[in-house]
């Protein structure tokens, strides 16, 4: 996983908020504002994170999750201020120490009309050569990726919330992800469920996929009883908040991508189907390297 487009999506996200939000000319002096305020922050970010304090991003996975999570939820308060004391400030300045990180980048980003480069770095090593098992893992229908991401939040999809309700069990505000092992089991449940319940899983977009996101950006995640009971004894996990999905990567059937710029309509479902729509089982499915 890429550090670099996690970063630059968090502040291109909050830059496309104020665009949405304000006409064009409110926008264009509330950019004004912020290109003044962020040439005197962003500098001073950059020396205090040469100087050790705080560290880098990549470095901090949990503060980069919750600088994820303020700018998805509350980034138009960059140009609107909030009504809530402080929020505006603390979303500038979240931005602001991004940007600085941005910056550190091969290459540099270009974003709020400049250019920001620091001299003589290298690319920071990024996440994308974890090994799988410092990956957890979660199985959702194909077509509940777009509004996943639009809302920018992983939710919990219809199976699990079905299966709990009939268990009498409550669900609000958990996700649910697996260890590797658990892949396969999961991805039975789903494939049975999508061949009972529709003639055509395909068409109707009940073809579950393999999303995926690195265990330091869930470093609150516990022992999930009864997914694990579920699971056949592998351990499962839950979490009790919203999961931004900046950090998530589908398995396309050919290479994991970031879910927020994958094209969903390239997803190979050949790799998942059979020709007449109805959904391998496990055995026949194209599955990521480590988890064959």
């Amino acid at each position: 996983m890429d550090p670099q487009k996690i970063l630059s999506g968090m502040v291109i996200q909050a830059v496309e908020r104020g665009k949405i939000l304000l006409a064009d000319e409110e926008f264009g002096r509330a950019m004004a504002l912020l290109q003044l305020a962020l040439q005197t922050s962003v500098p001073l970010y950059y020396l205090e994170i040469q100087m050790g304090a705080p560290k880098p991003l990549w470095d901090d996975p949990k503060k980069m999750q919750e600088f994820q999570l303020l700018l998805a939820e509350h980034g138009h308060a960059l140009f609107i201020r909030n009504e809530k004391k402080g929020r505006s400030a603390k979303v500038f300045n979240a931005v602001a120490e991004s940007i600085a990180n941005l910056c550190q980048f091969h290459g540099g980003v270009t974003v709020f009309g400049f250019h920001w480069q620091a001299p003589g770095v290298s690319r920071p090593k990024g996440l994308g050569d974890l090994p799988y098992g410092d990956f957890l893992y979660h199985i959702t229908w194909i077509r509940n990726l777009a509004s996943i991401r639009e809302t920018q939040f992983m939710v919990p999809s219809i199976v699990t919330r079905v299966n709990w309700l009939k268990k009498g069990l409550s669900i609000k505000g958990k996700q649910f992800f697996t260890e590797p092992a658990g892949v396969h089991v999961w991805l039975s449940i789903y494939a049975d469920k999508a061949n009972l319940e529709s003639p055509h899983p395909r068409d109707n977009g009940m073809v579950p996929v393999i999303l995926r996101i690195p265990k330091p950006f869930l470093p609150d995640a516990t022992i999930d009883a009864q997914g694990t009971k579920d699971a056949g004894g592998i351990p499962s996990v839950q979490v009790k908040r919203k999961v931004p999905t900046g950090t998530i990567e589908v398995w396309t059937g050919h290479d994991w991508d970031l879910l927020i710029d994958v094209d969903l309509a390239k997803i190979n479902l050949a790799a998942m189907t059979f020709p007449n729509g109805k959904v391998k089982d496990v055995s026949n499915y194209r599955l990521p390297r480590g988890l064959v």
